[in-house]
C-alpha cells in the first residue's frame, strides 16, 4: 500500500508543474446518470470524454448508454479505450451493443477495454469480454473480434490488479495517461479512474463505499471529480459496505478540493436527500457543483459552462 501512495503523490507532483496547460476542449458527457433500476427513467452509466471535437474514451457502459452515444453524435472510430469501474450490469451490460455496433461504422483499428481483475465472486475482464464473445460465449458470432485479423479490428483487454500491495496501473495514450486503483465495493473488484487528457484531470468514483479512505486523495488536484450519490444517508449497512453517504460524499469534496464536482448514479432512494447533500457539499466546499443528467457536457478546462 505504502509504495501505491508514493506512486500516486509522484504523478500529483508531475500533473502539478503542468496544472495551468488545462486549456484544451477536454469535455466530459454524462451517457447515463442512473443505477441499475428499471423504475426511474434514467440511462445506466456511462461517460465519454470528448478532445478537440472526438471522443477518445468510453468510461462504464450501462445499460443504454450507448443509445445516448448515438444520439451525442460520437464516431465510435475515434474511441481509443473503454475504462470499466467494474462488472455490475448498470456499468457493464451495453458493451455488446457498442461491439455489434461497430460493424456498421469506419473502426479499423484494436479497441482496448480495461477493467478489473477476478476476485472468488467475479471473473477477470479479459474473462468477462470472452464470456461475451468468444466462440462458447454468450454471443459466439461475435467471436471474430478477438482474433486477429478476422474482422475490421481486435477486442483487446487488460486486467487490473486487485490484491493488496499491487503497483498502481498506469496506461499512457497519446492524449495523456489513465491510472487506476483497487476500492471498495462490498465483495465485487472495483476501480476509481483518474484520467489525465491534454493536461486536464478528472476522477471517477465508480460504485464505492468509503471503507479504505483512497477516493480524497486520488481526487487530490483534479479539475473534475465524478463521484455517485447512490444511496441515503439512511441507508442499511449492505448498501453502505458498496456505496458512499451523502456525509461521505461532503467530506471527500472538502478534503480533495477538486476544481468540480460531478454528482451522478442517482437512485429512486437517493434523490429525495440530493437538495440536502448539496447544501451539506457547499458547506465546507467552494468548488462547482454539478447533478449529472443524461447528455450533459461538463467542460473539463476553465473554460465554458455544463451544458
Amino acid at each position: 500500500m505504502r509504495s501505491v501512495w508514493i506512486a500516486l503523490v509522484l504523478i500529483l507532483l508531475s500533473e502539478s508543474v503542468n496544472a495551468s496547460s488545462c486549456g484544451a476542449e477536454v469535455q466530459l458527457q454524462v451517457l447515463g446518470a442512473g443505477g441499475p433500476e428499471i423504475t426511474d427513467s434514467r440511462v445506466s452509466s456511462g461517460y465519454q470524454f470528448w478532445l478537440d471535437g472526438r471522443s477518445r474514451l468510453l468510461l462504464d457502459t450501462g445499460s443504454g448508454s450507448s443509445f445516448s452515444f448515438e444520439q451525442s453524435q460520437a464516431d465510435f472510430a475515434d474511441v481509443d479505450a473503454v475504462l470499466l469501474s467494474h462488472l455490475h450490469t448498470d456499468h457493464s451490460a451495453d458493451l455488446p451493443t457498442y461491439i455489434k455496433g461497430s460493424f456498421f461504422t469506419r473502426r479499423n483499428r484494436d479497441l482496448l477495454v480495461i477493467g478489473p481483475d477476478k476476485n472468488s465472486r467475479m471473473p477477470a475482464t479479459s474473462e468477462f469480454i470472452t464470456r461475451l464473445f468468444g466462440q462458447e460465449g454468450a454471443f459466439p458470432y461475435l467471436s471474430d473480434y478477438l482474433q486477429k485479423g478476422l474482422e475490421s479490428y481486435q477486442i483487446l483487454s487488460e486486467d487490473v490488479p486487485m490484491e493488496k500491495g499491487a503497483a498502481l496501473y498506469e496506461k499512457a495514450f497519446p492524449w495523456g495517461k489513465v491510472t487506476a486503483i483497487s476500492v471498495n465495493h462490498g465483495p465485487i473488484p472495483a476501480l476509481a479512474w483518474r484520467i489525465q487528457m491534454a493536461g486536464c484531470v478528472v476522477v471517477y468514483s465508480g460504485d464505492l463505499s468509503n471503507k479504505t479512505d483512497k477516493l480524497a486523495q486520488f481526487a487530490q488536484q483534479a479539475d473534475l471529480l465524478v463521484i455517485h450519490m447512490a444511496i441515503p444517508e439512511s441507508a442499511g449497512q449492505i448498501a453502505k459496505s458498496l456505496h458512499v453517504t451523502p456525509t461521505e460524499i461532503a467530506q471527500i469534496a472538502a478534503t480533495a478540493k477538486p476544481r468540480q464536482l460531478l454528482i451522478s448514479h442517482l437512485m429512486r432512494r437517493s434523490e429525495p436527500e440530493l437538495s440536502t447533500t448539496l447544501k451539506q457539499i457547499q458547506e465546507n466546499y467552494a468548488g462547482k457543483v454539478v447533478v449529472a443528467q443524461r447528455l450533459l457536457t461538463v467542460p473539463v478546462s476553465s473554460r465554458g459552462a455544463a451544458k
